[in-house]
This record gives structure tokens, C-alpha cells and sequence, in this order.
């Protein structure tokens, strides 16, 4: 099985993560596989991709003005947000170690966090194939749950998946995310089915909190870290079979 370690980082500044993952973990990557999970203070990043200001967006000085922190990226696709509550999932690989292909590698992260939550929500989850992310429809309605952008570096991935969680989608309002104008999102945590889990194991968010604490969690707590935990084991998964196949 391929060597994955999930490393979760809490509340974690976008270019500090970066940076983290750039210096620690990529000398790493010829021997294992990581995959990094945190939340982002508000902060809307642009992409490679991204065009001039479009109809209604409000311009880079503006955001900053209101709050944000802008930051100009090199991952593919356009513009988006990062905030609390939104899960970050950032898979780093060697992809010429493990030998897989760029396209096959975003597909397997995807599959990976589809798998994770289409029994636990109501909606219709799904991927599409001309629009990278997470979906979700419901009552002939579709939702953007999760965004998806990467930059390989020297056979290395980086940046990765985005899944709203329970964070606040108001700032979406603001620019034309993914370059798509009045686009509709929402969060995991308004979909789920009533009563999803009774109880999770220990081994959902012991890696975690330490055992002496693990029931004082909310219950929306230990959701998310069992969602995190399906994350990662799904794209072991996925990783495995496709080097098995």
C-alpha cells in the first residue's frame, strides 16, 4: 500500500501552509505521500487562469479594503475563497514515483472526496467532467460544494481540493467564482441526512485530540474529523487500487 500520512494543521494561514508544505514536506515525497487538511483565515486567491475584473466583481483593492487577504497563485483555474469552515485537502505526491498522470490524479482526489460524502447527505452528489469540484442538486437546483485547482512542480502536486464545510458563502457574492457568474454554493453541513453518525470510532479523531478529551467534541466537531479521516483513507484507496491495477 502506498505510504500516505494525514497531517492535520487546525486554523492555518494560506501562504504558511505553502510554505510548510513546500520546505517539509516535498524533500519528503521521494520515500511517502501526505495529506495535508486545514482551515484558511478569509482569503480569496486568484488563479492562473484568472481574467480582467468581470460585471459585478469587486476589484482587488476593494476585497482588501473590506478585509481579505488577495493573494495572486500559480494553481490552474480562476478565482475563489478560502475561509473558516471550509475543509482544505491538500494531497502532495511524487507522481513519477507513484507513476500516475496528471488527469488520473485529479480524478482519484475527487472520487476520493465524493466517496467520502454521498452517503451522508441528502443531495445528489456528483463530479463533472467540463467543471472540476464537488456538486450537489437537489429539487432540479444544482450547488457548488467543493473547488478543485493543482500545479505539479517538478512531478510534485500542489494546492488541491476545497470542500465548504459550514463557513459562511457571502463572500462568493463577491467576485465570479471559478470565473462562472451567479453561481450557487452551499455546505456539506446543510445537506446531511438526519442523524448521520450515532457515534464515530476512536479511530475517526483520536489521531487528533488526546483519548482523555475525545467525548468532550461537539457533535458537528467530531463530524468533521470524521469526515477528514474518509477523506484520507478513500484516497489510500483509490492511490492503492490504481497502483494494483
Amino acid at each position: 500500500m502506498e505510504p500516505l500520512t494525514l497531517l492535520y494543521l487546525g486554523q492555518s494561514d494560506y501562504e504558511t501552509t505553502r510554505t510548510f508544505i513546500r520546505t517539509k514536506l516535498f524533500p519528503l515525497t521521494k520515500q511517502k505521500s501526505f495529506l495535508v487538511c486545514c482551515e484558511h483565515p478569509p482569503t480569496i486567491t486568484y488563479g492562473k487562469n484568472n481574467k480582467n475584473v468581470g460585471e459585478g466583481e469587486l476589484a482587488e483593492a476593494d476585497l482588501k479594503e473590506i478585509g481579505f487577504k488577495v493573494l495572486k497563485t500559480d494553481r490552474g483555474g480562476q478565482t475563489t475563497y478560502h475561509g473558516p469552515g471550509q475543509l482544505m485537502f491538500y494531497p502532495i505526491f511524487d507522481l513519477r514515483r507513484v507513476n500516475i498522470g496528471v488527469r488520473v490524479f485529479v480524478d482519484i482526489v475527487q472520487q476520493a472526496v465524493l466517496g467520502s460524502l454521498k452517503d451522508i447527505s441528502r443531495y445528489s452528489l456528483f463530479l463533472d467532467n467540463k467543471q472540476p469540484g464537488l456538486w450537489a442538486e437537489y429539487n432540479g437546483a444544482v450547488y457548488k460544494m467543493g473547488s478543485c485547482g493543482f500545479r505539479i512542480i517538478e512531478g510534485i502536486s500542489e494546492h488541491g481540493f476545497s470542500l465548504n464545510f459550514e463557513g459562511d458563502l457571502s463572500p462568493y457574492k463577491l467576485f465570479n467564482p471559478c470565473g462562472v457568474k451567479g453561481q450557487l454554493f452551499i455546505n456539506l453541513i446543510d445537506t446531511l441526512i438526519e442523524k448521520p453518525i450515532e457515534e464515530i470510532p476512536t479511530l475517526a479523531y483520536s489521531r487528533f485530540l488526546d483519548h482523555e478529551i475525545k467525548y468532550q467534541m461537539s457533535y458537528r466537531l467530531r463530524l468533521k474529523y470524521l469526515i477528514i479521516n474518509r477523506v484520507f483513507f478513500n484516497l489510500s484507496k483509490q492511490i492503492t487500487l490504481t497502483l494494483n491495477g
